[in-house]
């Protein structure tokens, strides 16, 4: 047991007073004469020995009362341990987790609101002037900062629900590194949360031997939740006039079916439609909607569901873009191909230039979304290199090849991973088989046909290739040659003709087949843009864009910022650091014209209401003796909280024994009468 005021233990001499009242009898006694005594005597020796008995317990009465109140003043206790009651200067450490999920409701209301009550009551058990460092989901960089107990009042004031969470290993590490750098003996650190899994997957954390932690579960009194899980579109390239199918998912993380839950959708601002859903228990739910785009230009859609108390995770924003043109290169040996121009000459879609082999400038293809290599000889490996940079970044390439002996794809066919070069098949084939199935050709037949006229090749090219196995065959020849091969690479895509228009090659330039199909590669460029962004720390955009980049910003409906850009090739890379807080559409500005939209959404890390159990935190906590978990009840917690950072305390005990004491003796002479 310690003192906090020992040196009221002097004070216990006093003791010695009653001691020496009940040695020295001060009484006077009054003589009175009596004719016959003998009876008195015997009256005397029965009194004497009441009287003494009497006497004996007063004053042990008074001796105890005088102890207990000199221990009240000197006010004893028991420290919890000898590291968690040190005296002197304090470093302490707070982290209040304001991530999404303490939206949800405890048992006094929203956790967020009762997390800060539980920080202003750890700030009042420290004694004026101690320094704190109050971390949030947000960091920031206040993060390695002193706080005073005023300062973090007013920061808990202002201190709103984030998009962010840690895990528990970054705020231990980031609490202990402040903590060892203010150089004290005494350091406590709090954590104050839901512990939610999604964010602390493992409670199995090294711990500082020389640090007090302090964990607080906030129970959640509904672990229901639903919310808008995600959003794509299958469709590789969006057009106008044509049907356009958004699906979605919904996830339900409770243990109870929702029913009739109404899922809307808007875009541009104006809704578009609504549709039921219904979800079973611990269940996803996949929906679509059906547009059809009749212009060109930027689409901001949302889709949203209504549901209580969670909300930040009920609408999902996502963009996308219409082009007005595909831009068309058709890189001939020596003549313009007549052939191919009228093919993307026959819609506005395309915008189509031709041009010579030994002309082209690789500048070229950052204003262009589709090349096509018709018949040259030979292509030099500084073009090859580029054109698998172009690939990549989500170009289309389209060869179809020149066939004699002075061919040379080497180098073309190493940097797409087409395989080895080519070589020339003389013999007669004909087309046999269309891979009626992939995407490439869905809109193009209505049903498969197999008494279909299908052109015959008498010179193509064959290779082959361990890579071959990662590309489609759209078109077969009856030995199981390719005519017209498929393969993504990287972001953008490689079609392969085995043989050329040429009438001496094939019959290709009369058949619709090969006319479609070149249609169809003019439109196989697939937005490399996401539709939609996750917020997060560090988060990189990228744009299609490619002119000159000042005067760029970003701008949302809350503000406008200018963020940090890169060029990087064929793409702009935007990092909108911590101005993109919130969720919602973000437009690329240049001058107040519309450059790009990017859809930003809050992460669904805090939608899966699932936490920790109080039985996982205390047998963490047994784990360690220097980490003590904390109840979640307001009553109790204040003085909890005292007996960690002052022991044990008794002096309330001492003050009411002192009163016992008195009380005892007042009724051992006012009620034991002689």
């Amino acid at each position: 047991m310690n003192f906090v005021y020992p040196d009221f233990l002097f004070a216990l001499f006093a003791l010695a007073i009653p001691i020496i009242i009940h040695l020295f009898n001060f009484k006077k006694f009054k003589r009175v004469e009596f004719s016959n005594v003998a009876f008195l005597k015997e009256i005397k020796q029965e009194s004497k020995s009441k009287s003494r008995l009497k006497e004996w317990l007063i004053l042990f009465s008074r001796l105890l009362a005088i102890m207990f109140l000199v221990l009240a003043f000197a006010q004893p206790y028991i420290p919890v341990s000898e590291k968690q009651t040190i005296s002197g200067d304090k470093a302490v450490s707070i982290y209040i987790d304001n991530s999404f999920s303490m939206n949800g409701t405890g048992n006094e209301g929203r956790l967020l609101d009762m997390a800060k009550q539980y920080v202003y009551k750890i700030i009042d058990s420290y004694p004026a002037g101690q320094k704190f460092q109050l971390i949030t989901s947000d960091l920031g960089g206040n993060t390695y900062r002193s706080f005073s107990k005023e300062t973090i009042e007013e920061q808990l004031a202002e201190l709103d629900d984030s998009p962010n969470s840690l895990v528990i290993d970054e705020v231990l590490k980031k609490q202990e590194n402040w903590l060892i750098e203010q150089n004290v003996k005494a350091m406590d650190s709090y954590v104050i949360s839901d512990f939610q899994r999604s964010s602390m997957t493992n409670l199995n954390v090294v711990l500082d031997t020389s640090i007090n932690y302090r964990w607080l579960k906030l129970e959640q009194t509904n672990t229901s939740n639903l919310f808008m899980d995600s959003v794509w579109i299958e469709t590789p390239t969006v057009r106008i006039n044509e049907n356009l199918e958004i699906k979605y998912r919904l996830r339900n993380t409770g243990t109870a079916d929702l029913n009739g839950v109404k899922v809307s959708l808007s875009i541009n601002g104006s809704g578009y439609g609504s549709t039921i859903a219904n979800i079973p228990a611990n269940a996803t739910q996949e929906g679509l909607f059906s547009i059809t785009p009749t212009e060109t230009g930027f689409y901001k859609a949302e889709i949203e569901l209504i549901d209580y108390p969670i909300e930040y995770d009920n609408t999902l924003f996502f963009s996308f873009s219409i082009a007005p043109n595909t831009d068309v290169i058709i890189l001939n040996n020596k003549d313009t191909s007549a052939l191919l121009s009228k093919v993307y000459a026959s819609s506005k879609q395309f915008r189509t230039q031709q041009m010579n082999y030994n002309q082209f400038n690789f500048s070229n293809l950052k204003t262009t979304d589709v090349i096509v290599l018709n018949a040259l000889e030979n292509v030099s490996q500084g073009l090859s290199y580029e054109l698998k940079s172009f690939t990549e970044n989500g170009g289309v390439v389209c060869i179809i090849p020149a066939i004699n002996a002075s061919t040379d794809y080497n180098d073309l066919f190493q940097q797409l991973e087409l395989g080895s070069a080519p070589t020339i098949d003389t013999a007669n084939r004909r087309t046999n088989s269309i891979k009626y199935s992939d995407h490439f050709y869905a809109d193009v037949f209505e049903k498969q046909d197999n008494r279909i006229d299908l052109p015959t090749v008498y010179n193509y090219i064959t290779w082959k290739s361990t890579q071959l196995d990662y590309s489609t065959q759209l078109l077969g020849l009856e030995n199981g040659d390719p005519l017209l091969i498929k393969k993504n690479l990287g972001k953008g895509s490689v079609f392969v003709w085995s043989s050329n228009t040429d009438k001496k090659n094939s019959s290709l330039a009369d058949h619709s087949v090969f006319l479609l199909s070149l249609y169809k590669i003019g439109l196989a460029k697939t937005s490399s843009k996401p539709l939609s962004y996750s917020i997060q720390p560090n988060l990189s955009l990228t744009s299609n864009y490619s002119g000159p980049t000042e005067f760029l910003k970003l701008k949302n409906e809350k503000q406008e910022f200018i963020p940090e850009i890169r060029t990087l090739k064929t793409k702009l890379k935007i990092w909108p650091h911590e101005n993109a807080s919130s969720a919602g559409f973000y437009k690329l500005l240049q001058n107040d014209s519309i450059l790009d939209v990017f859809a930003l959404n809050y992460p669904r890390t805090e939608s899966d209401l699932n936490f920790w159990e109080t039985e996982d935190l205390t047998a963490a906590a047994e784990s360690h003796s220097n980490l003590t978990l904390l109840v979640d009840n307001f009553e109790n917690f204040e003085f909890r909280l005292n007996e960690l950072t002052s022991g044990v305390k008794y002096w309330k005990w001492m003050i009411a024994l002192a009163l016992l004491m008195l009380m005892i003796e007042i009724l051992l002479i006012k009620l034991w009468r002689n």
